[in-house]
């Protein structure tokens, strides 16, 4: 995949997870701990992809996504969830997200995600 990914992480843990499995399929990604920053980073930068985690008590799904479809026009997106939150975060993919990844986050799944991004990536 050509590009960067915008990853919207607030948990350090998650955070180096994401990282080093992307460092392995050699993705570049970036980070931000919250919604606010990332749209300010998506006004200015132009990323590949964006993976946003539902799993804060701070991010609705539907509000996130409604936000960063605003900013992140033709941007596809990946939610993480975790498992209370997958049949929510079903609804949303196909129409908002591209896929949703399951906490815990394996190699395989963000992977597979990975590859869904790049076959819709702009």
């Amino acid at each position: 995949m050509n590009g960067t990914i915008l990853a919207i992480e607030g948990d350090f843990n998650s955070r180096t997870r994401l990282y080093h499995l992307a460092m392995t399929i050699g993705v570049n990604i970036d980070f931000c701990e919250t919604l606010g920053n990332a749209i300010g980073r998506l006004r200015f930068y132009n990323y590949s992809g964006v993976i946003v985690d539902f799993d804060t008590g701070s991010i609705k799904p539907e509000d996130a996504l409604e936000a960063l479809r605003k900013v992140a026009i033709g941007i596809p997106i990946i939610g993480i969830v975790n498992a209370s939150q997958v049949r929510g975060a079903e609804k949303f993919v196909g129409k908002d997200l591209v896929a949703c990844i399951r906490k815990p986050i394996d190699a395989k799944a963000f992977s597979e995600a990975m590859e869904k991004l790049a076959g819709v990536s702009v």
